[in-house]
């Protein structure tokens, strides 16, 4: 696994990338690690994330059975990106 990234070092997709897969995020002046440590959690984000028109919207009837099913899924795990990578080596 990677070392957690700070959070203004990232894009709300990369933000949501790592956090869907399990990987931390550093947060506010003294860095300390964030993490979505429930699966559930981290699948219901990977919905939304997927789903983002409904970010600004309502959630009916047809999204909230969508959302539970997504609940009891293992989320989707995002490959850690090439230039993230890069740039962690000091490249």
């Amino acid at each position: 696994m990677s070392d957690p990234r700070p959070l203004h070092l990232h894009t709300v997709e990369s933000l949501c990338a790592d956090l869907i897969s399990g990987r931390a995020v550093l947060v506010g002046t003294d860095n300390k690690s964030y993490s979505l440590t429930s699966e559930s959690a981290r699948s219901v984000l990977g919905w939304y994330f997927k789903n983002r028109a409904k970010w600004g919207g309502n959630v009916s009837a047809s999204d909230m059975e969508a959302i539970t099913d997504a609940a009891q899924k293992s989320p989707k795990k995002f490959p850690i990106r090439a230039a993230r990578l890069k740039a962690q080596s000091g490249h």
